[in-house]
Formats: C-alpha cells, sequence, structure tokens
C-alpha cells in the first residue's frame, strides 16, 4: 500500500471517530434535559377517576352498604346503581344512595393509601404516598355535584338542601388538609357509621311519608338501565292512574262525611225542636167547640182533596189547621197570616174555611 493511500485510510477514520463523539453527545445531553425537567401533572401524573357507566360495587362502597345496613331502625332504604336519566338524552350511574324521610344521601368511597389534601373548588386532589410522590386525582365532590344536580332536574319539586353527599376514604389514607365550603362530609371509614347516625338523627324532615313511597317506587324502577325511558313511562301512567283512583275515593269519602254531618245536623235539629214544641194532643188543647170546628175542617179537606186527586196535606198541613181553629180568622187578610197561606190558596179555599168558622158553634 502506498503512503498516500494510507493517510486517506487515516483521515476517513479520523472523521467517522469525531461523527460517533458528537452524536453520542447530543443524545446524552437530549436526554439530560428530559429527564431534568418535571413532567406536567394533568399529562403524566393524574389519575383520572373512572367513569361510572356499567361499575358495580368494589369492596369499599361493599362496606359502606353493609354499614348503612345496620341503620334498619332508622327506616332506611339503600339503592345500588341508580341509572338517573340526564337532560342530554343520557343516563348517569349513581351507585350508591340511601333514601330517608331527611332526604337523599349520596356515597362516594376512596379507596387508597397515603395522605390526601384538596380544596372543594379546585379541579385536582393531591394524593401523597411519600413526601417525594405524589399524584394527581379528580376532585370527588364535583363528581358528587353532578349526580346531586341530574337528581334536582329529574325530581325538580326537590332542592339542593335535600340532598347529604358522603365521601367515603379508607382509614388506611389520613385528611390532611381538606377545605370545604359546603355540607359535603368528607370523612374516614372509622367515623362514617357515627356521622350518618348523627345527621339522620339531627337532620330536619323533608319528605313524608307519600312522598317516600312515590320516589322508592321510582327509583326501583331505576336500578336497572334497560328500556328505561319506557319503563318508566308506564310507570307514571300508573301512578297517574292510582292517584285519580285516590282523588275519586277522597272526593266520595268527603261527600259521604258531609252528608253524615247533615243528617246528624237534621237530627239534632229535630230533637231541639221537640223538647221546645212538644207535642200536645188536639182534645188537650182545644175547647169541645174548637175540636168540633178543627174535626169539620178535617172532613172538608179530605173531601176536597179528594175531588182533586191530590193528598190532603197538599190543601193545607196540621200545623196551618191547628192555627186555623186557634186563630178563627174572620177575613182573608186574616188567614193570610196564617203559614202556608198565600193569595192563590187563599182565594181558592178562603171562602169556604171562612164560612165553616162562622157557622161553628
Amino acid at each position: 500500500m502506498s503512503p498516500f493511500l494510507g493517510l486517506v485510510y487515516l483521515g476517513i477514520l479520523i472523521v467517522a471517530v469525531v461523527i460517533v463523539v458528537t452524536v453520542v453527545r447530543k443524545k446524552t445531553i437530549g436526554q439530560n434535559k428530559i429527564i431534568d425537567e418535571e413532567p406536567e401533572p394533568d399529562l403524566f401524573q393524574v389519575e383520572v377517576m373512572p367513569e361510572s357507566k356499567d361499575k358495580k360495587l368494589d369492596l369499599a362502597d361493599i362496606k359502606l352498604e353493609q354499614t348503612i345496613g345496620k341503620l334498619q331502625d332508622k327506616e332506611c332504604e339503600t339503592f345500588v346503581d341508580t341509572y338517573m336519566p340526564t337532560s342530554d338524552g343520557g343516563t348517569r350511574v349513581i351507585h350508591l344512595m340511601m333514601l330517608h324521610q331527611t332526604g337523599f344521601y349520596l356515597f362516594q368511597s376512596l379507596q387508597m393509601q397515603g395522605w390526601i389534601i384538596g380544596s372543594e373548588d379546585s379541579r385536582w386532589w393531591t394524593r401523597f404516598t411519600s413526601p417525594e410522590k405524589k399524584n394527581y386525582f379528580d376532585n370527588p365532590i364535583w363528581r358528587m355535584d353532578e349526580d346531586i344536580q341530574a337528581m334536582i332536574d329529574f325530581f325538580p319539586k326537590t332542592k339542593r338542601d335535600f340532598f347529604h353527599p358522603f365521601i367515603v376514604v379508607d382509614d388506611a389514607c389520613e385528611l390532611r388538609d381538606i377545605k370545604l365550603s359546603s355540607d359535603v362530609q368528607v370523612i374516614n371509614q372509622a367515623s362514617f357509621e357515627t356521622t350518618l347516625k348523627t345527621m339522620l338523627d339531627d337532620a330536619e324532615t323533608v319528605l313524608s311519608k307519600g312522598n317516600l313511597a312515590q320516589l322508592s317506587r321510582v327509583l326501583a324502577v331505576m336500578q336497572n338501565g334497560a328500556g328505561l325511558e319506557q319503563r318508566l313511562l308506564d310507570l307514571k301512567r300508573s301512578m297517574k292512574e292510582e292517584s285519580e283512583r285516590k282523588r275519586i275515593l277522597r272526593e266520595a269519602s268527603i261527600k259521604e262525611a258531609e252528608d253524615r254531618k247533615k243528617i246528624e245536623e237534621k237530627r239534632i235539629e229535630l230533637a231541639q225542636t221537640k223538647v221546645i214544641n212538644p207535642v200536645v194532643r188536639p182534645e188537650d188543647r182545644f175547647t169541645r167547640a174548637e175540636l168540633a170546628l178543627r174535626d169539620a175542617l178535617v172532613l172538608w179537606r179530605e173531601q176536597e182533596a179528594g175531588s182533586q186527586g191530590i193528598k190532603p196535606q197538599r190543601i193545607f198541613d196540621n200545623r196551618a189547621l191547628d192555627a186555623i181553629v186557634d186563630m178563627k180568622p174572620q177575613t182573608v187578610q186574616q188567614l193570610r197570616t196564617i203559614p202556608g197561606f198565600d193569595a192563590a190558596k187563599c182565594n181558592q179555599y178562603g171562602y169556604s174555611i171562612l164560612n165553616m168558622i162562622r157557622h161553628s158553634p
């Protein structure tokens, strides 16, 4: 090999070494730059809470349900995986809920270790497993607020005060700095039962027995998402028919009570009349001459009624009869002062009556 060709090979080798060293150095510098930069929390260390769709109770939720089950004396009813229709036409699954006369109780469990900090107004909460290691997760209160709003939209007669949200954290996790601005309860599992009992005892009653019965029927239908819309429509129609039947029965019962009241008032009135105006026999009240006039008027009344084909009482009743015998009117004007004798009746029967009075002994 010639000296010149050897120099060429040596030059090529040197250039190759320089290129390799440069590339390796750039790659190392680039790697060091990535390692030195802190990753953005929302890109690398965020634990997004899983969507509730098709989720079933996990172990932590089962513990909550078992605790609630101990409160049977509080007349509570528990619902698991309630499919709540939303205004956009979808459904929202509320995993664990309790119905009580003091309102709706919604529960969400957080099963984690370490310690957490967070604020009700913050988008993310922070969980620490050591002073150097932390990660972020969705604010669970926001999720609960969305559940409550979906229920208020579906049950428009309810209010925010009717709802009592609970975020129950595993006892292995410490609640170090939780800033709250509402009535939401963020507590550990160990204090859950006591806190819930206290709230059930102290909270104001907002739902009547009728409200509870209706809500229970609706929520029971919503335990299954399949064909939910049609099943809710069927339930609504059924409840409307039941309401109409109850209304008819209620109105009939009210009318029956009013009728009974009127009959009783009439009975009392008659009893009082008998006491005030005791019945007196004609023979104890009138003289013999007056009794003769009374018998003559009774006979005439029967003959006149028979000729007209009407009842004798239609001409004048016994009260008017006794009043005629008592008063012995001598003119039509005097006869008209007796109850039951108007101008027409006086014109029709007045002459005959007055004539009998004049010829009476």
